[in-house]
């Protein structure tokens, strides 16, 4: 998890934390000063008395909406006007894999429509697609069998998963964890448990796998580097 954080212009060296969430946080003005701080718990949007001056809670945390969106790097789809005005997004379009012809003809649907999100990976045999899905404000990766339309979670636990790759002999998915800083790797046909591949100073995300399966291509905050990997056989 993520944490939110207060500093003085003056001093912003010297921070005091307010929450430990996974999303931002962002603050209602209100009258002398004593608004409210806004973030998100699981599915929904949570507010809270703030004192701007003294930078304390006050009263109890109470529901405002239910919202379920978000985005992979943790940024609430929430937003506030100087008036106190709330503007929020609900929840994720529901999307329809589909599979399309050179020219653009559709030839045929994947799997049942659902909440999924960029990135989606197909296999190196064109018989699946793992795909980010978020079930109750957790992001979870799913593996869709493009012949037969089955799905089924391939992640489990309160994580939050995202950006999987295919390994290139499609035996093995690699993908990242938000808030952990790391990359996991589990065999495609789900069975066992996750392995970790690297920790890292911030978190990483997966965005090719090379040919030979020695290298991982992952984009960080200061960008991309070449992360060695050894392939299941």
């Amino acid at each position: 998890m993520h944490g939110t954080s207060a500093a003085s212009l003056a001093k912003p060296s010297e921070r005091i934390k307010l929450l430990t969430t996974d999303t931002n946080a962002v603050y209602a003005p209100g009258a002398d000063r004593k608004g409210d701080l806004l973030w998100q718990r699981g599915g929904t949007l949570v507010a809270q008395e703030f004192d701007a001056d003294t930078l304390k809670f006050a009263g109890e945390t109470h529901p405002i909406a239910d919202i379920r969106s978000g985005s992979p790097v943790g940024q609430m789809k929430v937003a506030i006007s100087t008036a106190g005005i709330l503007l929020y997004g609900v929840g994720y379009a529901s999307t329809q894999f589909t599979w399309f012809d050179r020219t653009g003809k559709p030839l045929g649907e994947v799997g049942e429509p659902g909440d999924y999100l960029l990135p989606f990976r197909l296999s190196p045999d064109d018989r699946r697609v793992v795909a980010q899905s978020v079930t109750a404000g957790i992001s979870h990766l799913w593996l869709l069998d493009a012949e037969r339309g089955l799905s089924n979670r391939f992640t489990v636990g309160a994580a939050n998963n995202t950006y999987p790759i295919w390994s290139p002999d499609g035996r093995t998915i690699l993908f990242a964890r938000l808030g952990s800083r790391s990359l996991f790797r589990k065999d495609a046909n789900g069975v066992g448990d996750e392995q970790l591949v690297t920790h890292a100073p911030s978190d990483l995300f997966p965005t090719d796998w090379s040919r030979n399966g020695q290298f991982v291509i992952v984009q960080g905050i200061r960008g991309r580097k070449p992360l060695s990997v050894t392939t299941s056989t």
